[in-house]
């Protein structure tokens, strides 16, 4: 079947350039479109993996009436086929996200829910996947909850159901990658981009992380930012290595750079990590609950699944780059919290972050290049913290964590600020 790019985007009440979608792409994906293409939506499929999901019962009126519409209306099939067929038969992997797929308006009140069944149309695949890899079905459906958290955030912001296209994207990645949820946290083992060299002591475990030459810190160790006009570079990283010595300003386990040198024996040091290597990137699902014994649970899984079920990526160390990271959480958070209790049991890193970073994940309407912030929500405890900080003049910014798999018996023991002291650092 053939329709022109231009007038499915219009029908559905947008434009392709605003999708960032062209001709070409456009293309690409739309030469397999038939007219038994969408027909699968016809088996009801989406009902049980709106139920695996765990997205509530009540939807699946609004689901059956867009899936009808899109079975009995050619443009519409078309927008839904670009937007299904794109993610799930990808040309090599997904990079190019696209975030402005227009929501049909001729779908009335549901249009909201059209990207949510597309999305939902993601997991037969997901559970394909998953069993190609051995997977246990009960972390298949702990790593489906994902479909659940992406509608419930887009309900707390616009007030409907539904979902964005430019969440399709993220979503996909549980197709195609190793990506799974365990317990309360997911992880994605992948080659790591952070410019960072860590070293572990053979004697006792002591663990030291060099940035790479040259990186540009503030006076107070946070790494400059040159989208914040407050920030002023006044040092940069030494890091530099011989066939017997590594020389350089550290991280202090605290997350700040010192600006100071260390100097290492590498006979008596192991390198851990250096830039490029295989990583488990650790994201943090919406929600509370993420105790230190769930914290726990679910750093103490990561090598047993991944050895077992993808062995052929080797990692050692857990990666995450994050506003939870942020070091001004502990102006912001009590110290009972949990987020500043798995902060202080991992390597913590200063990263580079632009002036906002982070916050359209807890306030999805702030605009990050001029915020308002007197119009942001304050309906809980963090939302009011975070407001009150930056109004008060506190600086913003992501941070970086390591954590080696080879410390899980030491968890909850701060072993990375205990170790930097007792060595002396």
């Amino acid at each position: 079947m053939d329709f022109r790019m231009e007038d499915v985007f219009a029908y559905c009440g947008g434009k392709p350039s605003d999708a960032g979608v062209t001709e070409e792409k456009w293309n690409s994906v739309m030469s397999s479109f038939t007219a038994d293409s969408v027909a699968f939506l016809a088996d009801g499929a989406w009902r049980n993996a709106r139920e695996q999901t765990g997205n509530p019962q009540s939807l699946d009126d609004a689901l059956g009436r867009v899936a009808a519409a899109v079975l009995n209306d050619a443009k519409l099939a078309a927008m839904f086929w670009f937007a299904y067929s794109y993610h799930v038969f990808p040309k090599g992997v997904i990079k190019d996200r696209i975030k402005g797929l227009p929501i049909p308006t001729t779908l009335g009140d549901d249009k909201g829910v059209f990207y949510l069944l597309v999305a939902l149309c993601f997991v037969p695949h997901i559970w394909e996947n998953h069993r190609a890899h051995g997977i246990p079905e009960d972390i298949t459906l702990n790593t489906l909850k994902k479909f659940n958290e992406h509608p419930l955030w887009y309900k707390a912001t616009y007030g409907d159901d539904g979902l964005t296209s430019g969440h399709l994207c993220w979503l996909a990645h549980y197709m195609h990658s190793p990506l799974v949820r365990l317990d309360r946290l997911e992880f994605w083992p992948q080659p790591s981009c952070l410019p960072y060299n860590a070293w572990r002591r053979k004697s006792d475990g002591a663990m030291v992380v060099f940035p790479n030459d040259g990186l540009e810190f503030t006076e107070g160790g946070t790494q400059f930012n040159e989208f914040d006009p407050q920030d002023c570079r006044t040092w940069k990283a030494v890091y530099a290595e011989d066939e017997s010595t590594v020389r350089g300003t550290p991280f202090s386990p605290a997350g700040v750079a010192v600006n100071r040198i260390v100097e290492l024996k590498k006979d008596e040091w192991e390198n851990t990590y250096r830039k490029g290597d295989n990583v488990a990137a650790m994201h943090i699902p919406f929600g509370g609950g993420l105790t230190p014994e769930r914290a726990f649970k679910s750093f103490s899984a990561v090598q047993p699944f991944f050895s077992k079920h993808y062995p052929e990526l080797p990692f050692r160390m857990i990666q995450c780059v994050s506003w939870i990271m942020g070091k001004q959480l502990e102006h912001i958070l009590p110290p009972e919290a949990n987020l500043l209790n798995m902060q202080h049991n991992l390597y913590m890193m200063p990263h580079a972050s632009n002036l906002y970073g982070g916050l359209s994940f807890l306030f999805p309407k702030l605009d990050e290049t001029n915020p308002d912030f007197d119009s942001a929500p304050q309906d809980n405890s963090l939302r009011r913290g975070i407001i009150k900080f930056l109004k008060d003049g506190g600086r913003w910014r992501i941070g970086a964590m390591f954590f080696d798999t080879n410390d899980i018996q030491d968890y909850g023991k701060q072993p990375y600020l205990t170790r930097w002291h007792n060595a002396g650092f």
